[in-house]
């Protein structure tokens, strides 16, 4: 199993608790999942934080899929440093005022959500 160093401390799937490597599987099909355990211990302080289920529509893409959708190019999903979530219960703004509170401590490199979305997803993605 591939182990990350992230603060000396040694990262792996046995590490996660709440999440599952398929959640961030690419939806197109093709199965690619490059996802950077990370970025998942990130959602997983999230998730812990709100004390509620941490949801990702968007995790891993191939490029294909990244155009199809309408990403951007050199998109970090497409990296596997990029998720697109929800919080079960949290508004995206309460949930974007806490990933932005992420960035300033270097926990995340990025976090927006679009002002019409009525669902409440946050992109947040790491360096």
């Amino acid at each position: 199993m591939a182990k990350l160093n992230n603060s000396g401390s040694s990262l792996n799937w046995d590490n996660i608790k709440h999440f599952k490597k398929t959640e961030f599987t690419c939806k197109c099909g093709c199965e690619m999942n490059n996802i950077d355990l990370k970025l998942v211990n990130v959602l997983e302080d999230i998730r812990n934080h709100f004390g509620q289920a941490c949801v990702v529509t968007s995790g891993c893409r191939c490029a294909s899929n990244n155009k199809k959708v309408g990403g951007v190019q050199g998109s970090r999903h497409v990296l596997g440093k990029a998720a697109d979530i929800y919080v079960k219960g949290v508004s995206a703004s309460t949930l974007l005022a806490y990933t932005k509170s992420l960035v300033s401590k270097g926990k995340l490199r990025y976090t927006y959500t679009n002002s019409s979305n009525m669902n409440g997803v946050v992109h947040v993605d790491i360096n």
